[in-house]
């Protein structure tokens, strides 16, 4: 015989942990997500696509927010915003 009762039981923990571990993942991924984040002085707010192949993001560094526009046919242009521009009314 090929597989003999061992290795199929080796085979079942395995997949066992491995799908623990999926469920672990994906129940505290916003906690993870979290706590992988502290610390970061720059993140990317938002993006969206202006056509083509143009792209803008609102990119925050120090908590001051930039806006960034990128193009493959031009240049990356970069502007500060003033503070009161993203603060929610």
């Amino acid at each position: 015989m090929i597989f003999d009762t061992m290795h199929v039981l080796t085979l079942l923990v395995f997949l066992a942990v491995l799908i623990a571990a999926l469920f672990l993942v994906k129940r505290f991924q916003p906690q993870l997500r979290a706590h992988l984040n502290t610390g970061k002085r720059i993140s990317i707010t938002e993006t969206t696509s202006l056509g083509g192949q143009d792209r803008a993001l609102l990119l925050s560094v120090d908590r001051t927010d930039f806006l960034v526009v990128l193009s493959k046919r031009a240049a990356t242009s970069v502007t500060q915003l003033p503070s009161s521009a993203t603060e929610v009314r």
